[in-house]
């Protein structure tokens, strides 16, 4: 997969009279899935190159200043848009400058002389230039003015439930994980870098891994016990995360109470010639088991836990 930045003073010849789509795709959902696939179909059927523009970051981090709640980060996003097979993916780096383009300048400078496309798929509510203004309306004019084909399709429902990011985040925000995993039509990811802990888990019996995601902006479920599966040095494992402040442990082994994420993997043998501290790991959840308690001595933790990772085995095996 070829991918390009593109800026108002290059263009991409090879890419002339493309099959486009154009979105921010935070999530890369259903819907979204429709809009690349229906792109994919419609330039196979014309023998022409494909591509997806997205934005780097995605617009709402920059637009809100307190935006905690992105689905997926652009390492996730390239991950996911690989799969699709586009012949390129063209970026369009996010700035207060293209914020404040109007929608005409915007779809001429970083769309039209760059590519000169054949033809542009996007859904019924596509919104692009200063304060979101331009819209469909405005697309169907730039058709006529630009010579470009437009293809408007229709919003996508599963369950008759129209499927959109917003949708999802509140989903997860209110941990009902299997729903969000319903319309996204795959399993809620996180990436992060493993760090050192305090070993306490270790010594309750239920040695954790500790979690660091580094991207600020992503949305990270509430605070609760989950079922996970995790990629970790090219193997797959299951395991049970755990989200919160742990604050059985922070009460009676004086720990500062501080947000966390823990992963116990259930199928994992630990190499002493690895050092997993630095090591990237994939996380993606698979349901949401219990909300996160305090209990009153480590005897009733270590009893929830085992009984956790007693749902989580039944959860694979049946």
């Amino acid at each position: 997969m070829l991918i390009y930045n593109l800026a108002p003073n290059k263009s991409y010849p090879d890419y002339f009279s493309s099959i486009i789509t154009i979105g921010s795709f935070d999530g890369i959902h259903r819907g979204h899935d429709k809009i690349i696939k229906e792109t994919k179909k419609l330039a196979k059927q014309k023998g022409k190159p494909w591509g997806i523009i997205t934005f780097s970051p995605t617009p709402q981090v920059l637009l809100y200043r307190d935006f905690r709640f992105l689905l997926t980060t652009d390492e996730e996003k390239w991950i996911i848009l690989e799969k699709y097979s586009p012949s390129f993916v063209g970026i369009i780096k996010f700035t207060r400058k293209i914020q404040n383009l109007m929608p005409e300048g915007f779809f001429v400078n970083y769309i039209v002389k760059p590519l000169r496309p054949q033809l542009v798929v996007v859904g019924p509510d596509h919104r692009f230039g200063k304060n979101s203004s331009g819209d469909i309306k405005l697309l169907k004019k730039l058709e006529v003015k630009y010579k470009f084909t437009l293809k408007i399709l229709r919003h996508y429902k599963y369950h008759r439930i129209p499927v959109q990011s917003t949708r999802i985040r509140e989903l997860l925000i209110l941990g009902n994980i299997k729903r969000a995993n319903e319309l996204l039509g795959r399993y809620y990811s996180l990436i992060g870098t493993i760090k050192a802990g305090h070993g306490i888990a270790r010594k309750l019996g239920f040695p954790t891994i500790n979690i660091q995601i580094k991207n600020k902006y992503k949305l990270i479920p509430p605070d609760g016990v989950y079922f996970i599966r995790a990629g970790l040095l090219n193997k797959i494992y299951y395991g049970v995360m755990h989200i919160g402040i742990s604050p059985t442990v922070s009460e009676l082994f004086r720990v500062p109470k501080r947000r966390k994420i823990e992963v116990y993997l259930l199928n994992y043998r630990a190499n002493e010639k690895i050092n997993l501290y630095g090591q990237k790991i994939s996380l993606e959840i698979i349901d949401r088991l219990r909300e996160e308690r305090k209990f009153s001595n480590t005897e009733d933790l270590q009893k929830q836990i085992a009984k956790d990772v007693s749902q989580a085995y039944k959860l694979i095996y049946g």
